[in-house]
This record gives structure tokens, sequence and C-alpha cells, in this order.
């Protein structure tokens, strides 16, 4: 069991999500980590960026180094959003 984070806004008249930081999007992810924390859930939870490279789109290619650098600023800001209150909701 785990929580997958993704979130982003709907650009309505660019047909397409733009992606952000956990938060930042529509996708009411505080909210669903309080919502969790406040039913006791203690599981993983896995993140999905797709602020530099979106891998199912072909076409897009990014460094290694971008990559990683995201992948680890996201789950930065995830952790924080963690421990700065949800776990205490």
């Amino acid at each position: 069991l785990h929580i997958h984070v993704k979130d982003a806004r709907w650009l309505t008249e660019e047909n397409r999500a733009e992606y952000r930081w956990p938060g930042e999007g529509q996708g009411r992810v505080p909210d669903i980590l309080k919502d969790a924390m406040t039913r006791g859930y203690q599981g993983a939870f896995s993140i999905e960026p797709h602020m530099v490279a979106v891998f199912h789109e072909p076409g897009k290619t990014t460094s290694e180094d971008a990559l990683k650098k995201n992948y680890i600023e996201y789950g930065k800001v995830l952790r924080e959003m963690v421990e700065d209150g949800t776990r205490q909701a």
C-alpha cells in the first residue's frame, strides 16, 4: 500500500496539464495527506514529478542530472509537507 503523489494544474487554454510541486497544483495533495495521516496512515509514498520529463510522451528528453535533481527536490518538498504538520493532524 502506498500513496502516489503527483500534482498539476490544468491549463484549459492549452488543453494540457502543467505539473507542479506537491501542494501547488489542483490535486489537493495537502488535503489528501492530512486525511490519510488523521486516519493513521503509516505506509509509503511514491512520487512522479513529471516536471522535467514525462516518460510516456515521445520526443521529450532531458539530462539524467536534471531528472535526478527534480526527483530529489520533489521528495524534499513532500517530506517537508508531511513533517510540517500532516502527521500531527
